[in-house]
């Protein structure tokens, strides 16, 4: 266990400085409420895939694949966002009536199918770099009728360089790519100043996969105390705007959860 694992555990966990609607209706891992099936089916489907993909990797890399051929199923497996996860930003879209989210790094397309599951109205946009993962992702999604979500192939910092004023004023950011320090504080920014309605989330996944990331993820809890953010240990989550509780939370959010616990076809 390294050192970011044990600053996670053996910091209290202070859920209950939130208000019972907040723990029970987003908080609560073991009051888990479906908003749609249909994502979970297909992370299952994904699980259970024999195709293969070329991916090219544009930003830290894999530390667990050796090459670039690589399983379906091992990437939803290793990389993909787990249930309970997918759960919980389903909960905090639904709390606070997210319509509109902005992604960097569809990979597989499982976080943008929990996204775009909440509400029918709902716009999910995607940006994935590597063409041969985006093809896949792409076809997939719309063979599960996921109609929402709009997927872009362009790198992130090509995406924050030409984008046009649609692709703007959003309500909740997900950055999930690029695991270098310096990358994801200036997509953090980027998306806080020119992307993001004044109220609004943003998620940074894997803040504790290398000490680069848990350092910046130690940054933007250093220069957002009037936001409040949740350290889950796997993600952060950076919400700006909302009468909660302001200051770094480290949430008791470490109960595994497979596939296996939930109800799929």
């Amino acid at each position: 266990m390294n050192f970011c694992n044990l600053e996670y555990f053996f910091r209290k966990k202070q859920n209950s400085i939130f208000s019972d609607d907040f723990i029970a209706n987003v908080l609560d891992i073991n009051k888990v409420e479906l908003y749609s099936e249909k994502a979970l089916n297909y992370y299952g489907e994904l699980l259970n895939s024999n195709e293969t993909i070329f991916q090219i990797d544009f930003g830290a890399g894999s530390r667990r694949f050796r090459n670039n051929h690589r399983k379906v199923s091992d990437i939803a497996k290793i990389s993909g966002t787990k249930p309970q996860y997918g759960i919980f930003y389903q909960k905090l879209i639904s709390y606070f009536g997210i319509k509109r989210v902005i992604e960097l790094g569809t990979s597989l397309g499982i976080a943008s199918a929990y996204f775009s599951s909440v509400f029918s109205d709902s716009e999910v946009v995607s940006v994935e770099a590597c063409p041969n993962t985006l093809e896949f992702a792409s076809n997939k999604l719309k063979n599960n009728d996921f109609n929402n979500i709009t997927l872009i192939n362009k790198s992130f910092d090509d995406f924050f360089n030409e984008t046009n004023s649609y692709y703007k004023y959003f309500d909740f950011a997900f950055i999930d790519g690029n695991h270098r320090k310096l990358a994801v504080l200036s997509y953090f920014e980027k998306f806080k100043f020119d992307f993001l309605k004044d109220v609004n989330i943003i998620v940074i996944d894997d803040i504790n996969w290398s000490f680069d990331m848990h350092s910046a993820w130690q940054e933007i809890v250093k220069t957002n105390k009037n936001s409040t953010c949740l350290n889950l240990f796997r993600c952060g989550v950076v919400i700006s705007g909302f009468d909660l509780p302001r200051g770094e939370f480290c949430l008791n959010f470490v109960k595994k959860l497979s596939i296996k616990d939930f109800y799929v076809n």
